[in-house]
């Protein structure tokens, strides 16, 4: 019984513990990888400072704007790439 009281117990013991919270915290498994294409439109604008507002209206969409692009046309496309991970 003094196997419970010695040092090497306690420390045996603490192993065992961090080996526990190890793998309690380890990340659980990811889905596969999916990525979109998200067509978006391309306007002028009379504002010349460089800026990007990001605005989250209430559809849950998203929108972008970038001011003071030089050189739009109206043949000019915009594209985003998203990649979603898990």
């Amino acid at each position: 019984m003094s196997f419970f009281h010695s040092v090497e117990f306690y420390i045996i013991l603490a192993v065992i513990a961090a080996a526990i919270v190890a793998f309690s915290a380890r990340p659980s498994a990811r889905g596969p990888v999916e990525e979109y294409l998200v067509a978006g439109d391309l306007s002028d604008s009379p504002i010349d400072t460089p800026k990007i507002e990001v605005y989250c209206p209430d559809n849950g969409g998203i929108e972008l704007w970038r001011y003071g692009v030089d050189g739009l046309t109206d043949t000019g496309a915009l594209s985003l790439a998203i990649t979603k991970k898990g």
